[in-house]
This record gives C-alpha cells, sequence and structure tokens, in this order.
C-alpha cells in the first residue's frame, strides 16, 4: 500500500512539473512574441523616420540650389521658405533616431543653422532688399554642404535597401548608447531595412517637365469631335501597331472620357490600346514585346519616331528629351506654334533599338490639352528678359514656350538654358510679359537620358 502511494505521489509530482514547465514555456514565448513585435514596430518607426530624413535633406538641397539662381523676390522668398520647411522637418526627423546624438549630430545641426539662415534671408527678401556677394558665397557653401550631406545619407540607405548593410534588432540601439557612451555606433549595425517606399525621386524629364499638369481637365483636343465606331477603332489600332486587324479584339469601353480598350495576345506579344470614343485617338499604346540587343544608333531611333508621328497626323512636333532603358529609346516631343514651345502638348514615342519598331506611344497630355492658342506679341524682348537672371548664371539664347500653371492655366514664357561657374545646368522659365521668374529646374544628363529637379 505504502508502495501504491508513493507511486502515486511520484506520478502526481511528474505531471504537475511538466505542467508548470509547459506554463512557464507559454509564458516566455509569450513574452517573446510580444518583445519581437515591439521591436518590429520600433524598426518600423525608426525606418519611416530615416526614409523621411532622406526626402527632406535631398529636397533641401534642391531647394537651396535653386535659390543660388533665382533673382526675383518672390522665387527667393518661395525657395527660402521651401529650404526652412525641409530643414525644420529633417531636424524633427533625427530627434526621432535613436542614434541621433551620435551618428546624425552634425546633420542635426546642420539643418538647424541652414533653417535659421534661410529664415533670415527670406525676411531680406520679403523686405525689398537685393542679394549681396557674401549671402550668395553662403547659399553657394550651403548647397555643396547640402548635395553633399544629401548624397551621403542616400547612399547609406541604398545600402540598406540592397542589403549590404543590415541589423539585428533597432531596438537594442538606445539601449547600447545608454550603457556605452564611448561605442562608435554605425548605421549599419543599428539600423533596420528600410520599407520600399523611399525618397521621392527626380521627375523624368523625357516624360516632359510638367507632365501631370493636364490631367485633371476636359480634354480640349476632343472637343467638336465625332464618335467613332468599334470597327474603325479596330482599324486604327492595326494601323498603329502593324497587326492584323485579325489579331485584335474589343476589351471594353471604359472611362469618364469613354475610350475602347482594344487587345491582342500573341507567341511573342501582347498589344494594348486606349482609343478614345470621340475623334479615335490613339490615348495610349504598347508592345510588351522582349527587346534584343540594341543596334540602331539613338539618333535613328529620334527619327524613326518623327517619321511615326508626321504618317499618323502629328504635325509640328519638336523632340525635346530623351530617355533609354533596357534597348527602347522614348523620346518626348512637344507641338510647336509658329516657333513656340507648348509644353502641355506632349507625346512620347519609344522605339524598339533592336529593329526600330515603335513599342509604345502615348498621347494622354496632348490629347488633354492641344487647341488652337492665340499668344499674344511677348511685352519684354529676350534681353529684356533675360536681365533680371542671377549674375552666377550664363544663359544661352532663350526660346519661347507656354508652361501650365499650379492653377491650371497657361503661361507664356521665355526659356533660358542656363550653366553656373561649375558647369552644371538649369532652365529658368521668365515670365515673357512681367520678367517675373516662373519656375526653375535643375538638370541632370548623362549617356541614358536627363533628369529634372
Amino acid at each position: 500500500m505504502k508502495k501504491e502511494r508513493k507511486t502515486s505521489f511520484f506520478t502526481h509530482f511528474i505531471i504537475y512539473f511538466l505542467a508548470l514547465i509547459l506554463v512557464i514555456s507559454g509564458q516566455f514565448l509569450h513574452e517573446n512574441a510580444e518583445k519581437r513585435a515591439v521591436d518590429r514596430q520600433v524598426s518600423l518607426h525608426y525606418s519611416r523616420a530615416f526614409s523621411g530624413l532622406c526626402t527632406s535633406m535631398d529636397k533641401m538641397a534642391v531647394s537651396l540650389q535653386k535659390t543660388m539662381y533665382a533673382s526675383s523676390p518672390a522665387m527667393v522668398s518661395s525657395l527660402c521658405a521651401e529650404v526652412c520647411s525641409e530643414a525644420a522637418t529633417a531636424a524633427d526627423l533625427i530627434a526621432v533616431l535613436p542614434w541621433s546624438n551620435i551618428e546624425l549630430e552634425h546633420t542635426a545641426d546642420f539643418a538647424a543653422r541652414t533653417g535659421d539662415y534661410m529664415s533670415y534671408l527670406l525676411k531680406r527678401s520679403a523686405g525689398g532688399h537685393e542679394r549681396t556677394d557674401e549671402e550668395a558665397e553662403n547659399l553657394a557653401s550651403l548647397s555643396a554642404n547640402a548635395a553633399k550631406l544629401s548624397e551621403q545619407i542616400s547612399a547609406l540607405q541604398f545600402a540598406l535597401l540592397s542589403g549590404e548593410l543590415s541589423i539585428d534588432s533597432m531596438a537594442q540601439t538606445e539601449e547600447e548608447l545608454g550603457e556605452h557612451d564611448e561605442t562608435e555606433v554605425s548605421f549599419g549595425s543599428e539600423i533596420a531595412a528600410l520599407e520600399e517606399e523611399f525618397p521621392e525621386m527626380p521627375t523624368l524629364i523625357y516624360d516632359g517637365p510638367f507632365s501631370d499638369a493636364a490631367a485633371d481637365l476636359p480634354a480640349r483636343f476632343l472637343e467638336d469631335k465625332a464618335p467613332v465606331t468599334e470597327e474603325k477603332a479596330l482599324d486604327i489600332a492595326a494601323s498603329y501597331s502593324g497587326v492584323s486587324k485579325t489579331r485584335l479584339h474589343l476589351d471594353g469601353v471604359r472611362g469618364e472620357e469613354p475610350a475602347f480598350y482594344i487587345l491582342s495576345g500573341g507567341t511573342n506579344d501582347e498589344l494594348y490600346f486606349e482609343i478614345t470614343r470621340k475623334g479615335g485617338c490613339v490615348f495610349y499604346f504598347e508592345n510588351t514585346r522582349s527587346v534584343g540587343d540594341a543596334v540602331l544608333a539613338d539618333e535613328e531611333a529620334v527619327r524613326i519616331a518623327e517619321r511615326f508621328l508626321a504618317n499618323h497626323g502629328f504635325d509640328h512636333m519638336q523632340a525635346v528629351y530623351r530617355e533609354k532603358r533596357e534597348n527602347r529609346l522614348t523620346v518626348s516631343f512637344v507641338y510647336t506654334q509658329n516657333g513656340t514651345l507648348c509644353y502641355p502638348d506632349q507625346v512620347k514615342v519609344t522605339v524598339a533599338l533592336d529593329a526600330g519598331a515603335v513599342v509604345a506611344f502615348d498621347s494622354q497630355q496632348y490629347v488633354m490639352s492641344h487647341t488652337a492658342r492665340q499668344l499674344q506679341t511677348p511685352a519684354l524682348t529676350p534681353e529684356e528678359a533675360g536681365a533680371g537672371l542671377s549674375s552666377c548664371l550664363t544663359a544661352a539664347e532663350p526660346a519661347l514656350a507656354v508652361i501650365p500653371t499650379a492653377g491650371k492655366s497657361e503661361l507664356l514664357c521665355y526659356e533660358f538654358r542656363c550653366r553656373d561657374r561649375e558647369g552644371n545646368v538649369c532652365l529658368v522659365y521668365v515670365n515673357a510679359d512681367t520678367g517675373e521668374e516662373a519656375r526653375i529646374l535643375l538638370l541632370l544628363e548623362d549617356e541614358n537620358g536627363t533628369l529634372t529637379i
């Protein structure tokens, strides 16, 4: 009997002991899961803050460079305000990061000092004071430092994104800094992998420097146009793509400005069309075939694009920008009226460099904006308009250009292509009637195309 009680006691002890282990293990796993969740949230929080910092530093560098080129009080004030805003945002984001007091100490100081100085220039500009030589030198120095700092931060972010740098946990950073004041803490070991949403990139100029301005307006070119039939839309698609009409089929009519959606499928390619019901204009066309090795020179591809436009009724179009990617050359054309560049009226033609076929066409901006404009004679001569340009710029002969405004109207300007003393290129748009600077764009050029910021 005693042996049975002893066995029973031992059995119960084992059961209770195992149960206790299970409870403790469960609690441990639960706490670990909660800790991992907290670490993920902290890492995400820091990642967003650092991504925002990259964006602010990039915008601040761009606005500082533009301020160097601005001369009118209105433009100077606007750009100074942009720099002040981005500097304040950068300072706020730096304060969020756990290692700001170590790695970003100089960055924080730079943002604060730059914001203060630009606030000073803003007040002077608003008061009607012209920029002094000393202020111009200070701006040049700030711009150079901001550009270098932005490049370094962006390179770090790229390294994190590419996987070259990684960390185990960002949540440990503050603890390590608190325990080891003398420890050198690097971004590579202390920053979590950033999200795929990164700082805003420059807009490609081959899309046009004013590519989004006409998106929400009624389609001017379609006014008074008669609707076309489905059969006619198929004929138009066959003409643009060079394929048999029998390969194409209608995939519906959609959109506020109703358009035919036409598709085709093949062994080597697929075609996609949007053709407006009114007027039968090809809004968009793409051939998704693979493109082989490039055999055509860029200039030949531009000529192919020019012939394509002429064959389809697009007259008075001037090639302005181009961009090459994956053996495709995309050329941006703008409509010219009596020699004036009408930037709202743009089309893009993409030519495959293996065989010279047009594989994409986009006329959305043209269709939305094109109309016969009543262009007035400018009140100012080119010399008068260029007299107010910054002394640090050397301008080529200007061209007249129509550009869209933020209020979705249009403005006649002189377009000055300028270089500064270091050889950097920018476009300055000067109101042809008042002489006020309307827009400044920075150009970044390489063998594949041109960027504007």
